[in-house]
């Protein structure tokens, strides 16, 4: 019969779930922008914390 998990490990496990849940949503976010980037016929200009990436055809 199957030992069933403690408190702690299922916190952890739950822990572990939602890294890997959130390193899917980043990936998503890093795919939609690159294509958006790469299919965009206009110059592109995004600011963020005074940084500035453009990509212009």
């Amino acid at each position: 019969m199957a030992k069933n998990p403690t408190r702690e490990e299922l916190k952890q496990r739950i822990s572990e779930l939602e890294k890997e849940v959130e390193s899917y949503a980043v990936q998503d976010k890093d795919e939609k922008y690159r294509i958006l980037f790469e299919k965009s016929k206009d110059a592109i200009l995004i600011m963020k914390n005074l940084l500035i990436a453009t990509r212009q055809l």
